[in-house]
């Protein structure tokens, strides 16, 4: 008996929209897919997988959020273009785990400096491990915690033996041993959070509890000092920019202490989109036969096939193929329930 050990076997956007054509009659493997077809079956495609996504399966795509905490800000939009306040002080930056890069500075910075002292081996990733010193490809963001107890932002512009320049000076002074951050890119937008916990200097988590927008706004004081301690998230559509949309963050207290430094938070996002032929669906192989029959499912009304006839049959091999994987994207670890008294 032999095997091939391979285990690499996948499908691409027009894979599945090819197969599901044939599902439905309307395509045969001697001749090609039209260009009009496959753009109207792309979008057909890409809506699904938004749509399952927003159900909530995918625990493939749940990520840890890097929530920076800036003192005396109040929320903060998540997402990869966020409007920043009127005083460019105030960013609302947040990042995959993986993106992640801190240190310290060598040498107390004053307002104007752009060049930063810090040590080239002291960078540390998001397991306080040590880490590769950032460089200044792809622009990646730095922050500065300022004495203030705010963070400046900018990017990246160059680097040399223990120093980062920044594209922009510090607005003011930053003490020896402030805390530098570094990251590639923003979060996508999350489009639910489901536990919160915040970091500290010395890498010590502490639980954040998750609260709705009622709870929130029953606080007396939203500008209470302290740690954050509650978090409510509003995953609908909260912020709109010319290429992006965000959702938002609402912390309780705001005026945070210097040795917290930010806020974890295990978010869901959508998968990516499916822009050309040869990409593949951001879901595990097991997913493909899902895929191409909720597609011949939904293409069934645009081409027209009788409701008593294929078009039933697909509806329900679909659904049934998609209840089948989705009954196994679960985590193998215990659940616990216990009553809300607050609510």
């Amino acid at each position: 008996m032999a095997f091939s050990g391979d285990k690499t076997w996948g499908v691409t956007r027009d894979d599945i929209i090819a197969a599901a054509l044939r599902k439905i009659g309307e395509y045969d493997s001697a001749d090609g897919v039209l260009v009009p077809e496959k753009t109207d079956a792309s979008l057909a495609l890409n809506a699904i997988t938004k749509e399952w996504s927003a159900e909530g399966i995918g625990i493939w795509v749940r990520q840890r959020t890097i929530l920076f905490l800036s003192k005396g800000q109040p929320y903060y939009w998540l997402g990869q273009n966020p409007t920043n306040d009127a005083t460019n002080r105030i960013y609302h930056q947040a990042t995959a785990d993986n993106h992640f890069k801190t240190a310290t500075l060598n040498i107390a910075g004053i307002a104007a400096d752009t060049a930063l002292n810090i040590t080239d081996t002291a960078w540390l990733d998001i397991n306080q491990q040590l880490a590769t010193k950032p460089t200044s490809a792809g622009s990646p963001q730095i922050g500065v915690r300022l004495d203030d107890g705010t963070i400046f932002w900018s990017t990246i512009s160059s680097t040399a033996a223990g120093t980062v320049t920044m594209a922009a000076g510090l607005p003011s002074a930053a003490a020896i041993g402030r805390r530098v951050y570094v990251f590639l890119t923003r979060t996508s937008r999350p489009i639910r959070c489901l536990h919160a916990y915040r970091t500290d200097v010395h890498g010590i988590d502490t639980p954040v509890m998750l609260i709705g927008r009622v709870n929130y706004e029953q606080q007396t004081n939203k500008f209470s000092d302290g740690d954050p301690t509650q978090l409510c998230f509003e995953g609908m559509v909260a912020e709109r920019t010319s290429s992006a949309l965000h959702s938002r963050v609402l912390v309780w207290p705001i005026n945070n202490s210097m040795n917290v430094d930010y806020l974890n938070l295990i978010t869901e996002h959508y998968v990516d989109d499916l822009d050309s032929a040869s990409q593949n669906p951001q879901f595990p192989a097991e997913w493909a036969n899902a895929l191409i029959w909720n597609l011949a499912a939904e293409l069934a009304f645009e081409y027209g096939l009788p409701v008593k006839d294929r078009q039933q049959l697909l509806m329900v091999a679909g659904s049934k193929k998609a209840n089948l994987v989705n009954s196994s994207d679960l985590e193998n670890a215990s659940v616990s329930l216990e009553p809300d008294y607050g609510r």
